[in-house]
């Protein structure tokens, strides 16, 4: 029968892969092994071997969660895909088709760090009997957290991690195949208190022979700008030499391209020496653009939205997206901003900065259920903010450890830290003069 038959589609689901919409009459999958699959049908192996690896087949994931709760028994079942939007596409067609239709909906549960703490926690909770639960997460699901009453899991066998691309100089987030050893933690997820399946997406060829046995190392995938720091502060003779040395060490073009741009930057000198702006930058644990912006910020007297900009650049911004509210979340930055120029649009750094500023106020003033109320109400992420005025105090600290401001000692304390909070947004200091100026910080 030709691929496109229903049977021949049939079969296909049932062997664990795609549909007729992944498959090419035209292309072979330059990866098929057909002696993994001689106890396979006929129609199976063809399709296999005419099977597009790199799509994700949304089909497929709909036909064989419908299997898993239409013929296993009770049991959440728990469903890797790369990132939100592949989250989504997969929800809209589960909720689309006649298994989950109508109250089962209510337990297709997304799952990824864009969340507000309080969606998170609803994939722990027990649903009533005879209803599915379905989590669809990212893979922050694989270490992170554990729900006791997975028991099916569904692993496309994708993820997305940071790369960092030395032409661009820019780091993305880029979809690729997991490792082994990430293939067997999401295995490891399905049953922990009684025994599991795991339904994997990907040939046992891919696995055995294609995916690397570990995640490629931070080393080869990350900017070396900050390490490079380290090995001149540390004395540690040349970079090139010294990165060499290491088991995968990266490639020349990465050490080369970090080189130059602590050059660029005014962070080397001569023969790879370090320069005073150079020990300042090796000080401070952020991207040496950051670290800069921060020394300029404590200099031109507007430290205090510089500290909240680097913070959320350096973890992530506090602002979260519901399904379906994007035009919700925009309504809400548009009156965050309601007191500033009359509500004219600014920057999304500037607007995190303003937001930051009213959230701490109300913290202050009101206390931590007005500060929890005014984040639910403006979309924005209670725990993320905590975060970023931890990492404000961390990187005023520093600041004042190599001498470019002046604060007064704390000792550890919650007390102590709100002031420290409080210190570093107040307007009084030097270092706070001109926080309030828009034209200064940018």
């Amino acid at each position: 029968a030709p691929v496109s038959n229903n049977r021949g589609k049939r079969t296909l689901v049932l062997s664990g892969w795609g549909d007729e919409s992944l498959l090419s009459e035209e292309t072979t999958n330059p990866n098929y092994d057909p002696s993994y699959y001689r106890e396979y049908s006929d129609q199976t192996r063809q399709n296999l071997r005419r099977l597009n690896e790199d799509a994700i087949d949304y089909d497929l994931l709909e036909a064989l969660v419908c299997h898993i709760d239409e013929t296993y028994a009770k049991g959440a079942i728990l469903v890797f895909l790369p990132g939100v939007p592949e989250i989504d596409t997969l929800l809209d067609k589960l909720v689309a088709s006649s298994r989950f239709r109508g109250h089962l909906s209510e337990w297709l549960l997304p799952l990824h760090s864009s969340m507000t703490p309080e969606d998170q926690k609803k994939v722990f909770l027990k649903p009533p009997d005879h209803i599915r639960k379905v989590i669809v997460a990212t893979n922050i699901a694989e270490t992170s957290i554990t729900i006791d009453d997975i028991v099916y899991v569904v692993d496309c066998g994708k993820h997305k991690e940071s790369r960092y691309n030395p032409h661009k100089k820019l780091s993305s987030m880029v979809e690729d195949w997991i490792s082994q050893a990430d293939a067997r933690q999401r295995r490891g997820r399905a049953g922990r208190v009684t025994s599991g399946v795991c339904f994997c997406l990907y040939t046992c060829h891919r696995y055995e022979q294609l995916m690397r046995k570990f995640q490629v190392p931070e080393l080869m995938r990350m900017p070396l700008a900050e390490l490079c720091l380290q090995v001149k502060l540390l004395s540690l003779g040349s970079i090139k030499e010294f990165l060499s040395k290491a088991l995968e060490p990266p490639k020349e073009e990465a050490i080369a391209t970090a080189v130059a741009s602590l050059y660029e930057v005014g962070a080397f000198e001569g023969n790879e020496e370090l320069t005073p702006l150079g020990y300042h930058l090796a000080k401070l644990p952020v991207d040496i653009l950051l670290g800069k912006m921060m020394i300029y910020g404590a200099i031109f007297g507007c430290l205090s939205p510089i500290l909240t900009i680097s913070a959320f650049l350096s973890h992530k911004s506090p602002f979260v997206y519901p399904k379906d509210e994007k035009e919700n979340v925009e309504r809400a930055k548009l009156a965050l901003l309601a007191d500033h120029s009359g509500g004219a649009r600014q920057s999304d750094h500037l607007l995190v900065a303003i937001s930051y500023n009213r959230w701490e106020r109300i913290l202050n003033l009101s206390g931590e259920r007005a500060a929890k109320n005014f984040c639910s109400s403006h979309f924005l992420s209670s725990s993320v903010m905590y975060m970023i005025r931890d990492m404000r105090i961390q990187f005023g600290s520093l600041l004042a450890d190599i001498g470019l401001v002046e604060i007064p000692e704390v000792t550890n304390g919650w007390k102590n830290k709100a002031q420290l909070g409080r210190l570093l947004s107040d307007s009084a200091p030097s270092f706070n003069r001109y926080f309030n100026s828009p034209a200064v910080v940018k």
